[in-house]
């Protein structure tokens, strides 16, 4: 009889009937390491950016103060040539305009996940060696955990993450980035920073992708912004409702003004959840 089992399993025990001929077939343990590189983090900071940081987009040199000295003493009194070789060296960064952005590297690792679930994903952050080693190794767990909340899905603990380890470059990035993939009316001259009028233009266009998702039994339909702002009444099922706003929310109201269970969410986490859903065309509202 044949049998196939890992390391684990073999220290873990198996159980096989005397009187029997086996053959253990002993897989090797495998893994994959997928490199999201500092280019993706500013300074100092634990925001995991879409995109490349902008000090980095030209691959600038920088020199660095090495900051862990008595490793750095030892480091020269062994190998002193190649020390000081390495301390007179100006670190310049690759061509980070040929690497993914950070986006389609956290898609990858989901498609990974989701297409072999077996694997295990473990996340390890770091940090360049500016700064103490107390706060590189804080901003190196932080950076590990804002990577995680994004794979998970877990909004809350990403903004709480961000507020404590974010810088004003991280603002730029955000605003950047969307204004060249989703057009959004928030594009920034080259090198500028985020201002609170290109901060605004971000928060509206972003607030614009919300809406009222109406679920009811199988049947769920996702309101967008424009369609519940322009008012009106919307078939749902064998229902009218009356879409309006009611302050910044979108709202749906059965016409014995009671209302449907309902989601004030964006249309990509709707059809997340309800994948059965469906969009709530302009020309439903009359």
């Amino acid at each position: 009889m044949e049998h196939r089992a890992t390391l684990h399993d073999l220290k873990q025990g198996l159980e096989l009937r005397t009187g029997e001929r086996h053959v253990l077939i002993v897989g090797r343990p495998s893994a994959y390491r997928l490199e999201i590189g500092e280019s993706f983090f500013n300074t100092a900071s634990a925001v995991f950016l879409p995109d490349v940081p902008l000090e980095m987009q030209e691959g600038v040199a920088d020199r660095v103060q090495f900051d862990v000295n008595d490793l750095w003493a030892a480091f020269q009194s062994a190998y002193p040539e190649y020390a000081n070789t390495l301390w007179n060296t100006r670190f310049v960064p690759p061509d980070y305009a040929a690497r993914k952005t950070g986006a389609l590297l956290l898609m990858t690792l989901l498609r990974f996940q989701q297409e072999d679930p077996a694997y295990r994903l473990i996340i390890a952050g770091h940090a360049d060696r500016a700064g103490g080693a107390g706060d590189n190794q804080v901003l190196s767990e932080a950076r590990a955990k804002t990577t995680l909340a994004v794979l998970q899905g877990h909004r809350d603990s990403f903004v709480a993450l961000c507020k404590k380890n974010h810088v004003a470059d991280d603002d730029a990035v955000f605003v950047g980035y969307a204004a060249r993939t989703r057009a959004w009316p928030c594009d920034l001259e080259e090198g500028a920073q985020a201002g609170p009028r290109e901060i605004r233009q971000f928060q509206e266009s972003y607030n614009d992708q919300f809406g009222a998702a109406v679920v009811v039994g199988k049947d769920a339909v996702f309101y967008p912004m424009a369609v519940v702002k322009a008012g009106g009444l919307a078939r749902f099922g064998e229902r009218t409702l009356q879409l309006a706003m009611e302050g910044p929310y979108p709202t749906a109201t059965s016409a014995d003004g009671s209302r449907p269970f309902q989601l004030f969410t964006r249309w990509y986490a709707f059809i997340l959840t309800y994948p059965h859903g469906r969009l709530g065309q302009p020309a439903q509202v009359t």
